[in-house]
């Protein structure tokens, strides 16, 4: 019975092998003929870009239009490539990088600031803004915040930031409990935690806090002045936004990167800036950054 068993072990290997070579020319067959994602986007002339809600990076606006700096730079940037049309797809901050890695979109285009834990999962395009940080708090600013050690020196300061937003990067560097973070899903939510005293201050840029300040009307809400950076804390003077791709469309990211080279710093290109109160010296390169990006 021995043969047997040996004929019957050269056989399961034999099929094991021919089971291995058929996989591996499948394989190479469908790797051959999938497109990339850019094939696919200049053939159909529409590309699927992300973005979430957070003015004046990206939102809604009043006609139910897509609005926002990084939109309105998107749709410049990819008309020079010949890509017209944009399936928009609004989704929470959070979830904007898993939906680009799974495939769901092309691009995001939200305002996304630079990270080292971002650079691992997506390509970013090169940078377009330098902005500041900001903090909203209540108005009177009864606990007296004016950056992120203040919060952690204060023994029940809670700190509202975006979910997966540099925001959260930079309360952990200082050592902030979880207890005393709430991660919010987008910007508004941020706003309605801050009025309810469910926290304290909420973590934004300093165009974001601006433009939820100038457009709330309550008189509960103001912008926490001055704002103290914390560079030994790796709490840097500005934060560096881009879009972002999948890692493995490297060609369609070129070819935007192309494209923006063309048209950061036009005319155009600063009237969109300044339509939704960037200044000009956060345009990036026409600013001299006095620290190294949040990489």
């Amino acid at each position: 019975m021995a043969w047997i068993s040996a004929i019957n072990n050269r056989f399961i290997i034999a099929g094991a092998g021919v089971f291995s070579v058929v996989a591996i020319i499948f394989l190479i067959l469908n790797a051959a003929t999938e497109k990339s994602s850019l094939d696919r986007i200049m053939k159909d002339s529409i590309i699927r870009v992300g973005y979430s809600q957070e003015a004046p990076y990206s939102y809604i606006d009043s006609r139910r239009d897509v609005a926002g700096e990084s939109p309105d730079t998107a749709r410049a940037v990819l008309k020079i490539i010949g890509i017209n049309k944009i399936d928009w797809r609004l989704l929470e901050f959070g979830s904007l990088i898993p939906e680009l890695q799974a495939g769901r979109i092309d691009m995001i285009a939200s305002g996304m600031f630079i990270t080292k834990d971002r650079r691992e999962k997506v390509l970013f395009s090169n940078p377009v803004l330098a902005v500041k940080q900001g903090m909203l708090v209540r108005m009177g600013n009864p606990k007296n915040i004016h950056g992120y050690i203040d919060i952690a020196n204060h023994p029940d300061a809670v700190l509202a930031v975006l979910e997966g937003a540099v925001e959260h990067d930079y309360a952990k560097s200082i050592g902030l409990p979880d207890s005393r973070i709430i991660a919010v899903p987008d910007a508004l939510t941020g706003v309605a935690a801050v009025k309810s005293n469910r926290a304290d201050c909420l973590a934004l840029s300093r165009i974001s806090i601006s433009s939820i300040v100038k457009s709330d009307r309550s008189g509960q809400l103001e912008e926490a002045h001055p704002f103290v950076e914390h560079l030994e804390y790796g709490i840097h003077v500005r934060g560096y936004t881009a879009f972002a791709f999948r890692r493995q469309d490297d060609d369609l990211a070129s070819l935007v990167n192309s494209a923006l080279e063309r048209f950061r710093g036009s005319d155009e290109h600063l009237r969109i800036i300044r339509s939704y109160g960037f200044y000009d010296d956060e345009l990036f390169g026409k600013t001299v950054i006095r620290s190294e990006p949040a990489r």
